[in-house]
């Protein structure tokens, strides 16, 4: 995969975290994208890092949100 493909992927994975306000469970990115979930935590982990994005559990799932300055 090369970095253009990469970087697309990410953004298009920020763009569904982003659009769903209550949050997105890392299943439901991979099957909206049609990519493993094992990729889909790839990309997570790496978006994780970047602190644009956190974790929030509910019950057994965890769903990623957008970091959003409340300020």
């Amino acid at each position: 995969m090369n970095l253009h493909t990469t970087l697309g992927r990410a953004l298009e994975i920020l763009g569904l975290i982003e659009s769903r306000r209550q949050g997105i469970r890392p299943s439901d990115i991979s099957q909206r994208l049609g990519i493993s979930v094992r990729s889909t935590f790839r990309y997570l982990n790496t978006l994780s890092e970047t602190k644009a994005i956190y974790t929030e559990k509910r019950g057994r799932q965890t769903y990623y949100k957008i970091l959003r300055d409340e300020s």
